[in-house]
């Protein structure tokens, strides 16, 4: 019979997810106080660079987060030969939406552009 479900890889995606979340949101308010508020008077291409440069900020910073949080989970001894493959990947999908949502301003520039 093929294994289907791993509850110790699982357990590594929920300790992957916390450590996103805690670190995740604090980064993501961070970014949203340095990013441009949002500013109906500026043109929509502008406030639109904006948003995606943001976009593109978020996606590197979660990438390096996966990545980093990983490298240092296999530096602990204890963890170091029960992680088979990356929790961090399925993690990120947990974590992303959040800090995309704690990102006020990211918010209210989307729905400018688009609605």
């Amino acid at each position: 019979m093929t294994q289907i479900f791993y509850p110790k890889f699982a357990l590594f995606i929920c300790l992957y997810a916390i450590i996103f979340t805690l670190v995740g949101t604090t980064m993501a308010k961070i970014l949203d106080k340095i990013f441009p508020e949002h500013d109906e008077s500026k043109h929509k291409f502008v406030i639109l660079i904006e948003f995606l440069i943001q976009i593109c900020v978020n996606c590197v910073f979660i990438y390096a987060l996966r990545e980093y949080v990983h490298h240092f989970m296999k530096m602990i001894p204890l963890f170091k030969n029960q992680i088979f493959g990356n929790p961090g990947k399925f993690a990120a999908l947990i974590i992303s939406p959040t800090i995309f949502t704690v990102q006020t301003n990211l918010a209210y520039k989307l729905e400018y552009i688009w609605l």
